[in-house]
């Protein structure tokens, strides 16, 4: 017998117990390295919609892989667009990343594009989340449990959202919160400076009264020891790149090698 959709969400369930789940951003569309997160451990894979290479054909075989490995798949949307939304979602989806939320009726209008009613206005169709209407689940529990699975993380990229944020922490359904330093830091005049004091004041200003209001906020890690800082600052979501960590550890080994290979003789 077919089990019931849609899956559990592990990362929202590490979430509702207070632990920190750990991702990675994958910069190109590809299961098997879908595959080889899941296979590592990591509790969610973030596809990049907004910067990367995706179609909607790609999406679904990156859910697949997804759900081979029991790993959450998160996409980072093109925009707010709510038929984008719901594609994504019908793709099957466990979560979405979406930049620019700069005021909370942006919030709301993301919630309600990814939600049913009556929580949302998200349409029903023969999706591939639903199981193409073919499944066993009656459609009001697939909608009412596909509400309580759905992980939405608003991205605060403009200064904007800063004079907004009190408002934009108290939009039911968003579940974390990500801040993009490098759009921030342009927004207000001082593209790149993700280190000038302005820009860090502003940064922690939304750390702060997010955290504050017992909302999650999440961030990107290099180290261990920048996970271990964030975590004791409050955070409860955390990723890393896999360009940069791949990045790094093949340079490490190439430059090791040619070391080592420099010393022995043929």
């Amino acid at each position: 017998m077919l089990p019931s959709i849609p899956r559990i969400n592990k990362t929202k369930a590490k979430m509702a117990k207070g632990e920190v789940p750990f991702g990675i951003f994958l910069p190109s569309p590809s299961p098997m390295m879908v595959e080889f997160c899941g296979i590592l451990g990591l509790d969610f894979v973030i596809i990049d919609g907004e910067g990367g290479a995706l179609d909607f054909v790609m999406a679904e075989d990156l859910v697949r892989a997804a759900e081979t490995v029991d790993i959450t798949p998160v996409v980072r949307t093109l925009s707010h667009d709510p038929k984008a939304i719901l594609r994504y979602l019908d793709c099957g989806f466990q979560g979405l990343m979406v930049p620019g939320v700069d005021t909370a009726q942006q919030a709301r209008d993301i919630v309600a594009a990814a939600k049913f009613a009556p929580e949302g206005n998200r349409g029903f169709g023969r999706s591939r989340a639903g199981w193409y209407g073919l499944g066993p689940t009656p459609v009001g529990e697939f909608s009412r449990t596909a509400n309580e699975q759905v992980l939405i993380i608003a991205m605060l990229e403009h200064i904007s959202a800063l004079k907004e944020i009190d408002e934009i922490i108290k939009v039911p359904g968003i579940d974390s919160f990500e801040i993009g330093p490098w759009d921030l830091s342009a927004s207000m005049g001082l593209a790149g400076q993700t280190s000038h004091p302005e820009v860090v004041a502003a940064i922690d200003k939304i750390i702060e009264t997010v955290t504050k209001a017992g909302k999650c906020v999440g961030d990107t890690i290099v180290t261990p020891g920048d996970a271990k800082e964030l975590v004791d600052r409050g955070f409860g979501m955390l990723n890393c790149s896999f360009a940069h960590v791949f990045g790094d550890a093949l340079r490490e080994l190439t430059s090791s090698v040619r070391t080592h290979a420099g010393t022995v003789k043929k």
